[in-house]
């Protein structure tokens, strides 16, 4: 017998899964790969639906009929995991993807600071290549890859 899912009681930031989506990456994984599969989460974990046949016989024994009942994939919990999902997704800063109570903040402003970027070396070699095509003919559908030295 599954147990039924409860709200939070109220006072409490964000429910208990949305915040496990924050908290967690590897969850954070699980759940968006579920949901791009098109599969219950569950099911990504491996979980198969039961099957229960009952079958119905004549007087002389014989098969009349046969059904099959199939556990249903998709449970309260996946359903209450994707919920979280698109809620937690809704909280994101459409900017930055940032939690958006945080970095929208009206207290907020002053409070970041960017330290110096770094540098992806495999970037740089890929557009200084590139630079040197940019007048061939249509430059846009050579195909590049970078190796290293």
């Amino acid at each position: 017998m599954q147990r039924g899912l409860h709200p939070e009681p109220h006072g409490c930031r964000s429910p208990f899964l949305i915040r496990r989506l924050a908290s967690e990456p590897a969850t954070l994984v699980r759940i968006e790969t579920a949901e791009r599969l098109g599969i219950a989460p569950r099911r990504l974990d491996g979980w198969e639906p039961a099957e229960t046949t009952t079958y119905e016989h004549d007087g002389d024994g014989r098969l009349v009929r046969s059904v099959t009942v199939r556990e249903p994939e998709w449970s309260e919990q996946d359903r209450a995991w994707m919920a979280a999902l698109a809620a937690h997704r809704s909280g994101r800063c459409p900017s930055c993807g940032g939690d958006a109570a945080v970095c929208c903040a009206p207290d907020g402003d002053g409070a970041f600071v960017v330290p110096p970027p770094t540098r992806c070396h495999v970037t740089t070699a890929l557009a200084v290549a590139q630079a040197q095509y940019q007048d061939s003919p249509q430059p846009q559908a050579l195909l590049w890859h970078v190796e290293r030295r």
